[in-house]
């Protein structure tokens, strides 16, 4: 297994190589800087927390309600989205596409309706991605195989 062996570096090579992956880290950082700051916004305005915990203006004890507007429309576009693709049954359909697919058609379907419940648990995956898709505007779905 000559390709477990480990690589065997110069003290110069293994110093450029730290150098070199330190900048791209700090380049990587730097660049998403941005778009967390944007995440923690958009957090922010879902939670709809008050700003301070008493608010003196106009009038000392003033409302401090803040109503979460963008909660109630981000949840609302949410629950349509998964709704229409979860609502279907089956999720999957499979058409065969000649006359000697045929009697694999329905097996193949049936395969993909358990694995999705069952083995990818694609509905709590997706749950959790439709909903920083529509608090975040970007999401990503990471599948472990």
């Amino acid at each position: 297994m000559d390709y477990l062996k480990p690589i065997r570096l110069s003290e110069k090579r293994l110093s450029d190589l730290t150098t070199h992956l330190k900048s791209e880290v700090d380049a990587v950082l730097i660049g998403r800087e941005g778009m967390m700051s944007e995440w923690c916004q958009a957090i922010d305005d879902y939670e709809a927390e008050p700003f301070t915990n008493r608010k003196d203006f106009p009038f000392e004890g003033a409302c401090n309600i803040v109503i979460p507007t963008i909660a109630t429309t981000a949840d609302a576009i949410f629950a349509r989205e998964i709704n229409t693709v979860f609502g279907l049954d089956p999720l999957w359909t499979v058409r065969p596409m000649n006359q000697s697919w045929f009697a694999h058609a329905k097996p193949s379907e049936n395969f993909l309706e358990w694995s999705q419940k069952y083995v990818m648990q694609m509905y709590d995956v997706c749950w959790s991605w439709y909903m920083d898709a529509t608090v975040f505007g970007t999401a990503f779905v990471k599948m472990p195989w």
